[in-house]
């Protein structure tokens, strides 16, 4: 629709408003960018009302003779739990339980008052996003280094939590803490990831695990899934994460095993450290290497240790991401450790480049700001900032200095040899009783476990999730050492390219046509589950020509989940690029989004989507401007976006299953000459999202505007729209705005 200057643009809809019991007395869409900034909490306070059996808790805690605390005493007690901000009060039901391995998270304050570390799940509501989070002794993550570590972390595109100093009460008893969230779904989007499975070194049987003394079974400990929740969800994610685990399960059992076989077992430094560090990507890309390398600059070397190690599955590229967590962080200046060390801890060689591109964020003024913006006396954490920063750029030259000049230890990894002998060698040496599980099948009569000795078991999800998840099976101790070394990466499907700046992989029935002359990219699709994926491309000038097979409305026919065995939901998929006056035209297409841009940049010319099954164009994690977008007959939402920053200069939809634009998870979208006829909801802004629409048109829809939340971890939202023509209601909760 080409929009004139003449029309006269006409407010004609009434708000219809539904409470959605809101928790804070202030609305929460006025508050969008403040809810996400730590310096505005100025107090947690957290009531436990069986305030009686959680002081008796404590006190067994405090007086027992072991220094680590048991299992027994992280029993879990209803709590309420209120968050005060600058602009006003939050109150949310929860449980809290205590938290860490030892008794350096409890401690009597002044008055003999106590003290502890707690870990907080949120029923309802969030703090920062965060539904699931630790309130933590500062001392036991040393302080303003573990808010900074975190925060550089996430500079250098590492995954990191959020973590901030406040002021917390627990039944009345304040102290300053440090707030960090959980790794979790919202964790994972705050980090700009899709969720998908996260493992960690298991610890399960390292500090009291029947006679054995602290850390006897080390080697044994391989590695467990901590969001088996996900798992559980469908196939797919059962697909997904079954691949990751067994490439974590082979990657732990080589770096135990080979490092015995390297070093010996009368090395002392090894004996008192213990730290190499897994890496699952040992052949395929430098990630870790250039994670361990900044660890080391930070002396956060207990990170390091296999079973503090915590990863993330990125489907996209087949390959795991290291999660930064419990460090251990010092901004010291000087490195302790040898070149030797070092070298074997790094593993590779770090690029010029990557210590240039760390140099130059750490001078960044708003790493600066955003520290200050975490810590409870800015003027006093100042000096600290300075000094640290400092410190840590010398140690950064200190080791590439001596990498450079070490000779790195030859890799003894097999990449074929699984070593399953040597360790069932140590169970037996160690006495140590856990059956060993060597295959997991999944087919259409069930899951099935092997046993070493060579005994089947049919199992349920359930019990696959135990063994993922908790290295056990009907509560006894299990563990899993894969014989294969899976081969499904989406890597296998990479298709040749002569010209194209980046890759594309396809799956093996589609077809794609490279014109290298015009620039176009044709791509058919022959079965309703085909799909192509282009990755770390640079796409200028480039257009895109996606031609899909139309299958009925039936959700039937679409997965049991909304994404594929390698994380995609899109027929055409974008990952990872930046967009440079690229075009983009589909027509039809038989899945979850015809057009899926996740993680990307730039500026599109046109998006043009014809005769989609269910979502037209979804993008997600992205900033991106499109000039026009253009949307004939969706089964469902003709324009999506998450996690993001969007602006449309001119958008037509018509015919949208659900809603003509649907903004969500704290975006900022900008759209100007806005046409939408014939959908469920005109435009919706949702979960701390704002919308602001100028020159609207909206035909033929029971809904004209929606402002809300729909999930926990965010809020209400923001719409504001200028020279609108709508005849209709619109919908907006307690929370959230609409202003015209």
């Amino acid at each position: 629709m080409i929009f004139d200057k003449k029309i006269s643009f006409f407010l004609a809809f009434s708000l219809i408003t539904f409470n959605i019991n809101a928790e804070c007395d202030f609305k929460t869409g006025n508050f969008i960018d403040e809810l996400f900034n730590p310096k505005f909490i100025k107090k947690i306070e957290v009531e436990v009302p069986k305030s009686a059996k959680f002081a008796k808790n404590i006190f067994k805690i405090l007086t027992y003779d072991d220094f680590d605390i048991k299992s027994e005493y992280k029993k879990r007690f209803k709590a309420k739990i209120t968050v005060t901000y600058d602009f006003g009060v939050c109150f949310y039901q929860g449980k809290v339980r205590q938290n860490g391995d030892f008794k350096d998270h409890i401690k009597l304050i002044e008055g003999g008052k106590p003290i502890m570390s707690l870990d907080v799940k949120l029923a309802n509501g969030n703090i920062l996003g965060a539904v699931k989070f630790k309130l933590l002794i500062p001392e036991t993550r040393n302080g303003l280094n573990e808010v900074l570590g975190s925060l550089v972390f996430r500079q250098l595109g590492f995954i990191a939590p959020e973590t901030f100093e406040v002021s917390v009460a627990i039944n009345g008893n304040e102290s300053k803490m440090l707030f960090q969230e959980d790794t979790q779904k919202e964790f994972l989007e705050r980090n700009l990831r899709r969720e998908n499975a996260i493992f960690e070194g298991d610890e399960s049987i390292l500090w009291t695990h029947q006679n054995f003394k602290m850390l006897d079974l080390e080697r044994m400990a391989l590695s467990r899934m901590t969001n088996d929740n996900w798992l559980l969800k469908g196939t797919s994610s059962q697909a997904i994460s079954l691949t990751a685990y067994k490439k974590l399960q082979y990657a732990y059992l080589n770096a135990h095993i080979y490092h015995d076989q390297f070093y010996g077992k009368n090395d002392q430094w090894l004996d008192e450290f213990y730290f190499y560090g897994v890496n699952p990507n040992r052949k395929s890309s430098n990630i870790f290497p250039k994670y361990f390398f900044a660890l080391l600059s930070m002396h956060g070397e207990h990170a390091i240790r296999p079973h503090n190690q915590k990863f993330y599955f990125n489907s996209f590229i087949s390959e795991f991401e290291p999660i930064y967590y419990d460090g251990n962080l010092s901004f010291e200046r000087g490195v302790d450790l040898p070149g030797s060390k070092l070298a074997e801890i790094v593993g590779k060689k770090i690029d010029k480049e990557f210590l240039v591109s760390i140099e130059e964020k750490m001078k960044s003024k708003s790493l600066k700001t955003f520290f200050l913006d975490r810590v409870e006396s800015p003027k006093s954490a100042e000096k600290f900032y300075n000094n640290s920063i400092s410190n840590f750029l010398f140690n950064l030259e200190v080791i590439y200095d001596q990498l450079n000049n070490t000779q790195f230890p030859k890799d003894k990894f097999n990449e074929t040899y699984i070593p399953i002998e040597e360790y069932e060698s140590l169970q037996n040496k160690l006495n140590f009783n856990q059956k060993i599980y060597v295959e997991i099948k999944q087919s259409t009569d069930g899951i099935f476990f092997k046993s070493i000795e060579g005994k089947q078991e049919k199992v349920d999800v359930n019990e696959l999730s135990e063994l993922i998840s908790r290295n056990t099976v009907k509560l006894k101790r299990a563990v899993f050492i894969p014989t294969l070394i899976p081969n499904n990466s989406i890597k296998q499907f990479l298709i040749k390219t002569t010209n194209f700046p980046g890759s594309i992989y396809g799956s093996s029935s589609v077809e794609v046509l490279e014109d290298v002359k015009n620039k176009i990219i044709k791509i058919k699709q022959n079965q309703s589950d085909d799909w192509v994926l282009v990755s770390n491309a640079v796409i200028d000038g480039w257009r895109f020509v996606f031609s899909g097979i139309t299958i009925s409305n039936n959700k039937d026919k679409i997965l049991g989940q909304r994404f594929n065995k390698y994380g995609l939901t899109g027929c055409l998929n974008f990952y990872d690029s930046t967009f440079k006056h690229a075009k983009i035209e589909v027509i039809s297409g038989a899945c979850e989004d015809s057009l899926n841009i996740v993680s990307s940049g730039g500026q599109i010319d046109f998006i043009k989507i014809n005769n989609t099954f269910a979502d037209a164009i979804d993008i997600d994690f992205s900033k991106i401007i499109i000039d026009l977008a253009m949307i004939k007959n969706a089964g469902n939402d003709c324009f999506d976006v998450s996690g993001g920053e969007y602006n449309l200069l001119s958008f037509e939809a018509k015919n949208c299953g659900d809603k003509g634009i649907s903004v969500g998870e704290r975006s900022l979208l900008n759209a100007s000459n806005v046409f939408i006829s014939n959908a469920n909801i005109g435009v919706s802004s949702k979960d701390l999202s704002k919308v602001l629409l100028n020159k609207v048109v909206i035909d033929n829809v029971e809904y004209c505007f929606e402002s809300s939340k729909k999930k926990q971890e965010f809020g209400g939202s923001k719409l504001q729209a200028s020279a609108i023509s709508c005849n209709g209601p619109s919908l907006i909760d307690e929370d959230s705005l609409i202003n015209s």
